[in-house]
């Protein structure tokens, strides 16, 4: 079982502002309420403004993740998923996959990171969040900061 309590993720401005749709004129912003324990599937929708991701993507990213850490294990012993539980709560490994492979965008985490966006909030474009084992996404949308 993993626990995401205090995980904290950001992207750049740079990375950010090819995602934001720079120099498009202004468009309605995509929010995707969550169902179920998806939060992490919603969090990542949100963040690209688009429903691109399904349980079932997340899900088989979890197993490749698990697959690749049993196989590093002394006999290859597979146990309980680190990357997904059974309601569908994903881990931080699984997101970061997720935005790496579909937009080759990557998903800071260091505790460094927390303290830097609390002083400067407006540094970054966008943060992927969780609080209490709940994922979701902060950015900034035609110069608003939206959840």
């Amino acid at each position: 079982m993993f626990d995401p309590s205090g995980s904290f993720g950001r992207l750049t401005t740079a990375a950010w502002s090819s995602l934001a749709g720079a120099g498009q004129p202004e468009q309605l912003i995509f929010h995707e309420r969550q169902q179920a324990a998806l939060c992490g599937q919603h969090c990542l929708n949100n963040l690209l403004q688009a429903p691109l991701f399904t349980a079932s993507d997340l899900a088989t990213l979890a197993w490749e993740l698990d697959s690749a850490e049993a196989s590093l294990m002394a006999g290859g012993v597979a146990g309980e998923s680190t990357n997904v539980d059974e309601a569908g709560n994903f881990s931080i490994s699984v997101l970061r996959r997720a935005v790496g492979r579909s937009h080759g965008l990557e998903l800071l985490s260091d505790p460094s990171l927390v303290e830097a966006a609390l002083r400067s909030p407006t540094e970054n474009a966008a943060y992927v969040l969780n609080h209490h084992a709940h994922w979701f996404t902060v950015r900034k949308l035609h110069g608003t900061y939206w959840d």
